[in-house]
């Protein structure tokens, strides 16, 4: 009887997540296609941000977690597909633009930050720790009265797969964090980070090798 409930409140919750994202898409002018599992658990109290006219499209897959106080800032254009068992925390912000993954069983941790321009995506069992900010874009000045925000580039950003992004890191476009990598916090990653690795420091370098078969043997990270 309790897991019925329980069930009852998640679909109850994410139904009502999901009649919002299409009345505030409605407000701007905006087609929202929202495809929510059943098994989610997606809050009604999300924070949302819909920039139209466009299109936009969100998928939460099953027994993922969208928990209240998550900001959603989508423009024109965004796909946000996220597939199972993620859970993005309480104080996160998603600004997409672009198209945002998380292939599944992902963590994005409590006041972290992904800015989609273009593509980022986390692949399986990538996760981070807290406040720490994904970014596939940047901004540039052609003079110096010219103003930056006017002008922007941007290239994919990829974190691999079951790779970990310590608190407070930050990762910065173009960039590839490789298969059970590992960035240090208050890092600033611009260049890819190998397979295994640890990378540490701004901007970050590499300061390790084969993590993980270290730690196997009883020798830390640190």
């Amino acid at each position: 009887m309790k897991q019925r409930i329980a069930r009852t409140l998640r679909h109850c919750g994410s139904a009502a997540a999901a009649a919002r994202l299409h009345a505030s898409a409605a407000t701007r002018g905006t087609q929202c296609k929202v495809d929510i599992d059943p098994t989610a658990a997606v809050s009604p109290a999300i924070r949302l941000a819909i920039e139209g006219p466009g299109r936009i499209a969100i998928r939460v897959g099953p027994r993922s977690i969208i928990e209240a106080g998550v900001l959603l800032q989508l423009g024109p254009g965004a796909q946000l597909d996220i597939g199972p068992d993620v859970t993005i925390r309480r104080g996160c912000v998603l600004n997409v633009t672009g198209h945002l993954t998380f292939v599944g069983t992902n963590l994005l941790s409590w006041g972290s930050v992904v800015h989609c321009a273009a593509a980022v995506t986390f692949e399986q069992m990538a996760g981070t720790g807290e406040m720490i900010t994904v970014v596939d874009g940047s901004h540039y000045r052609r003079s110096p009265d010219d103003h930056w925000y006017h002008n922007g580039a941007t290239a994919p950003v990829v974190i691999g797969y079951n790779a970990w992004l310590s608190s407070k890191s930050t990762v910065g476009k173009g960039v590839r964090v490789g298969a059970a990598a590992t960035v240090a916090a208050n890092s600033l990653v611009n260049d890819d980070v190998p397979d295994e690795c640890l990378a540490m420091g701004v901007p970050a370098q590499i300061v390790r090798r084969h993590i993980n078969r270290l730690r196997a043997k009883g020798v830390g990270e640190g």
